[in-house]
C-alpha cells in the first residue's frame, strides 16, 4: 500500500547572501584616477596663485583727481589702472576718499592710485 520513506535533506542555504566580488583597479584606471587628481590639484593652485597675486594692489603712487561729469569711480579706476583689481581698488579709493557709496560729483577732488609703466 502506502510506502513510508524517509524525508530529504532540504540543501542548506547560505546565511549572509554573496557579496559581489570586489574587481580590483588595474593598472592603466589607477593611472587615470592619479592624473585627474593631479590635474585637479593643479588647477587649485594655480587658480589660488592668481587670486593671490591679483589682489595684491599697488597703491604706492597717486594722483589727486578732479572728477568731470559724467565721470564714475570705476571708469576712473580703470583709466588709470588698466589690467587691475578693479574691485580692490574701488574699496580702497572708497576708504581713502571717505565715500560711503560709489558716488562722486563733478568738481570733488579724489586720491587715485596710478599703475606705473
Amino acid at each position: 500500500m502506502f510506502k513510508v520513506t524517509e524525508p530529504q535533506p532540504r540543501p542548506l542555504r547560505p546565511v549572509v547572501p554573496e557579496l559581489p566580488q570586489r574587481q580590483a583597479v588595474t593598472g592603466v584606471a589607477l593611472l587615470k584616477k592619479i592624473a585627474i587628481l593631479l590635474i585637479i590639484a593643479v588647477a587649485v593652485v594655480c587658480s589660488w596663485e592668481v587670486g593671490k597675486a591679483n589682489s595684491a594692489i599697488d597703491t604706492s603712487h597717486t594722483i589727486q583727481y578732479v572728477v568731470k561729469p559724467g565721470d564714475t569711480e570705476y571708469g576712473i579706476i580703470v583709466r588709470f589702472n588698466p589690467n587691475s583689481n578693479v574691485r580692490a581698488l574701488e574699496d580702497w579709493v572708497s576708504a581713502k576718499n571717505g565715500l560711503h557709496d560709489a558716488q562722486i560729483w563733478p568738481g570733488q577732488v579724489l586720491t587715485v592710485p596710478v599703475k606705473e609703466g
